[in-house]
């Protein structure tokens, strides 16, 4: 899962979310990454945090 988040942000960024599997958007919410939020979907701080440690681990 935190591997393929930023990829899921930037379908969410895209305004792409129908290509995000609805098993992933259950475990993202359950693990408190994604969240809903006005009928959409949004990043959590924990989310944020978790993404931007996935990048650094990316590019290594």
């Amino acid at each position: 899962m935190r591997r393929n988040l930023p990829a899921t942000v930037e379908l969410l960024q895209s305004r792409q979310a129908d290509r995000i599997d609805d098993a992933d958007i259950d475990a993202y919410v359950s693990l408190n990454w994604l969240e809903w939020h006005g009928g959409g979907l949004r990043l959590t701080i924990t989310g944020r945090n978790v993404c931007a440690q996935s990048i650094p681990a990316a590019l290594a």
